[in-house]
């Protein structure tokens, strides 16, 4: 689909509601254009990140 803008992935690494795995294969769509370094947060589940930041 049609990205206009930079995309930033955020997933915490021990998220148990989505696996982090999606997170790596929505990153790995994203053209290189609209990519910008993805934050995976160490030890973070699905709604801690920003407890763990």
């Amino acid at each position: 689909h049609r990205i206009r803008s930079i995309v930033l992935i955020i997933h915490g690494t021990e998220d148990d509601v989505i696996d982090v795995s999606h997170g790596f294969a929505l990153y790995n769509r994203i053209h290189m254009q609209h990519q910008t370094e993805p934050l995976w947060i160490d030890g973070a589940g699905h709604n801690d990140i920003e407890v763990k930041n």
